[in-house]
């Protein structure tokens, strides 16, 4: 699956549990749009993320939470789907060995408090970081060094 999160300037990717997003902003918003164009099934790591996501055509957007799949039985059915932000379904989706690509947009925007981003110091030298600025958002987009993802912390 793919990985699709943002992360605020100051390293957060919420506010907390009431968090509407609104310190995100509108070229971000874009760049999203862009990246789901292909109309694989999109996951959302909870039923909260859902329904803060526009309702953008083509676009299916599964609450996980709701939906009774997990997120292994997601991927086995979608493994081209992509996963939306939710910090802690998204650390055990790289966990589990079941990203095979990671997308973080670094926006120029504050959140000033809420829940730190704790996935990129997970990402080590098994993963290879690219890096472009679209308007003043940094997408670091992230794939394994080798060929398949392997689980990385099989101990877990």
């Amino acid at each position: 699956m793919r990985l699709i999160m943002a992360v605020s300037s100051d390293g957060f990717v919420s506010r907390g549990n009431n968090d509407r997003m609104q310190w995100t902003g509108p070229v971000d918003k874009a760049i999203f749009k862009l990246l789901t164009l292909t109309g694989d099934r999109v996951l959302a790591a909870g039923s909260k993320t859902a329904s803060l996501m526009p309702r953008l055509e083509g676009r299916d957007i599964v609450p996980l939470s709701r939906s009774g799949l997990s997120l292994r039985q997601f991927h086995s059915e979608h493994p081209l789907g992509t996963l939306l932000g939710g910090q802690t379904v998204a650390i055990e989706a790289l966990k589990d060995g079941l990203l095979h690509e990671i997308i973080l947009m670094q926006l120029d925007r504050y959140a000033f408090a809420g829940q730190r981003d704790e996935l990129r110091p997970l990402l080590d030298d098994r993963w290879e970081r690219h890096e472009v600025s679209i308007l003043g958002v940094r997408v670091e987009i992230w794939r394994p060094t080798l060929p398949t993802v392997l689980p990385l912390f099989p101990e877990l």
